[in-house]
């Protein structure tokens, strides 16, 4: 008993040096990319940061409010990526609509959920210079969600009973991707959906075991947590959803009461629970929005994209929103590797392990791999085609969904190929060497 009570610790301390090593990596990934990116990034940083600093002041910008004072500072300041001005640091109040987009705080879309790990750099940068605030919010916050998502995977590995190697694997392939070094320096709530995501598979691992009435909770809970972070993130739980439903007709061939069955199994439940409150927390925050905006959302998008491109969706943007969706690892750097060439080649492996996850058949009661490996590639052609479609109907923009969108499925593709690893070796070699690979582990 003290020998197992021994392992078991030993199994807990190893987890924990895999994934907080990964961790002090990539922040160190981290503070590179942010000496590299003295101002505002130039993908909507700015907005991020302002609607970061009006909830510091306990508000929800709403559509037609504008820039903060401190923002345009710091933009005038540090200079601003989408505006060609010369530096002015003199405190004096600015005029929005001198700023890109008019100066309209155009993410007034977005729910605060995902914003609430800067509010501490706000607070402990009161009186610093523009460019000390900046780095202050970036660093507190990008510190906060960094350990925030080392404690879901350790949650994740323990779950799913990892052992060192395959703990490491799973958490570099989170934390080290250029993407997620990107959306750990700068202030916007892309990391969040990434946090969110490894949320969402916690609470489905563990709603495995548990009864209907649990499990329901913890999908309502999951599903609170994604749409209160961003809108497009109810296409985790429908991706999973379609996930199960395919599986279970491919390997099963299920009737039409099989089907029913399939919907009676607890983390079935858990996923329908969890899409249905995203569904309903989304709905019910963009009509809010709406209803209390001064101006239109139609007439801030016009400032900020310009005139519309035309009324129907171009195929190729869908397929360049699909091959951005598909690259989670693809970037020119993360901060220790600037070899664009290498990440290529990494993004080209993590696809290959997902294939192998899929093609491995087994029980969609038990095989985790093939569930997430599929609902990573359900979701991906749904998200492409979606983004695009939402664009024509909100004014005819012609937009592809950008790659860092893809942080929400990294997880489901980091789970699935850490689960591909094992079960490849295990059918490679011999069971007395895995055995004793194991037992090392």
């Amino acid at each position: 008993m003290r020998g197992t009570t021994t392992s078991r610790w030993v199994l807990v301390i190893l987890r924990i040096v895999a994934i907080f090593g990964v961790a002090a990596v990539a922040l160190l990934g981290v503070q590179r990319d942010q000496v590299a990116l003295p101002t505002f990034s130039v993908l909507d940083e700015a907005a991020h940061f302002d609607y970061v600093m009006k909830l510091a002041e306990g508000q929800i910008p709403a559509w037609g409010s504008t820039f903060e004072q401190e923002t345009m500072l710091i933009a005038d300041c540090l200079g601003d990526p989408l505006a060609a001005k010369p530096l002015d640091c003199a405190v004096r109040d600015r005029v929005p609509t001198s700023f890109p987009a008019r100066g309209y705080s155009y993410e007034a879309q977005q729910p605060p959920l995902g914003y609430l790990f800067y509010l501490p750099g706000v607070w402990l940068s009161t009186g610093l210079s523009p460019a000390a605030t900046l780095n202050e919010v970036r660093d507190v916050g990008g510190v906060l969600l960094v350990l925030v998502a080392g404690l879901l995977l350790f949650a994740i590995s323990t779950q799913l009973g990892l052992r060192f190697w395959r703990t490491l694997l799973m958490s570099s392939i989170v934390l080290l991707a250029p993407l997620s070094i990107y959306a750990f320096a700068t202030v916007s709530n892309d990391a969040a959906t990434l946090i969110v995501s490894l949320a969402f598979i916690s609470l489905l691992l563990a709603a495995r075991p548990r009864g209907t009435r649990a499990a329901i909770l913890l999908g309502a809970a999951a599903g609170v947590l994604l749409g209160a972070t961003k809108p497009y993130t109810v296409l985790l739980p429908l991706g999973v959803l379609a996930a199960f439903l395919f599986l279970d007709w491919l390997i099963r061939n299920r009737t039409r009461a099989g089907f029913r069955a399939l919907f009676r199994r607890s983390d079935v439940r858990f996923v329908l629970a969890s899409a249905a409150a995203s569904l309903i927390v989304t709905g019910a925050f963009t009509a809010w929005q709406a209803v209390r905006g001064s101006v239109s959302s139609a007439q801030v998008l016009s400032s900020l994209l310009g005139a519309p491109k035309g009324a129907f969706v171009n195929p190729k943007t869908v397929v360049s929103s699909i091959a951005n969706l598909a690259n989670n690892w693809v970037g020119g750097s993360n901060g220790l590797l600037s070899v664009s060439a290498a990440f290529v080649a990494l993004n080209a492996v993590l696809l290959i392990l997902l294939g192998v996850a899929f093609a491995r058949q087994r029980s969609v009661v038990t095989d985790r791999a093939r569930l997430f490996a599929t609902a990573w590639a359900f979701i991906v052609p749904a998200f492409g085609v979606a983004w695009p479609l939402l664009l024509v109907l909100q004014g005819g923009y012609d937009y592809d969904a950008p790659a860092r969108y893809g942080l929400l499925i990294l997880p489901l593709a980091a789970v699935a190929a850490t689960e591909a690893v094992r079960r490849s070796l295990r059918s490679a070699l011999p069971d007395a060497v895995t055995g004793a690979a194991e037992r090392q582990a």
